[in-house]
């Protein structure tokens, strides 16, 4: 049985002599000794359960925040599509105004398409809620 140190921990430790021999480790304060330790790596171990079990909540909550924000900038991207090609549509307007049935089926689409992107887009800001400070 080996055992391993480090620098500045349980300097004691250190001058003991390694492998320990079977009548070493019959000795009452061997067995009082091992049995603290095993109850002081106990209790660590119990304190670093609870770590765990904390860094798997986070895990799960950073990933749903993950898919969130990339569901979020997919749909600014669309607002900002439906914004710029409702405007071009609506800018086209004059120039194709020669064209009689074609042009007020061009505005109404890129009316439609501006008025919709930009409510969604309010929408969607009025229901983020507020930071919390």
């Amino acid at each position: 049985m080996q055992i391993d140190v480090e620098e500045g921990k349980r300097p004691f430790l250190k001058q003991a002599r390694n492998p320990f021999t079977t009548t070493e480790l019959e000795q009452p304060v061997a067995a009082r000794f091992l049995a603290d330790e095993v109850e002081r790596l106990s209790k660590e171990n119990d304190r670093l359960q609870e770590y765990r079990n904390k860094y798997h909540v986070a895990d799960k909550q950073c990933g749903v925040l993950e898919e969130k924000a990339r569901a979020k900038g997919a749909l600014e991207a669309l607002d900002a599509i439906g914004i710029a090609v409702g405007a071009v549509m609506v800018g086209l307007a004059p120039a194709l105004w020669k064209m009689s049935p074609f042009n007020f089926i061009v505005i109404g689409l890129g009316a439609t398409l501006l008025v919709a992107s930009v409510f969604a887009r309010v929408v969607r800001v009025k229901s983020v809620p507020a930071a919390r400070k």
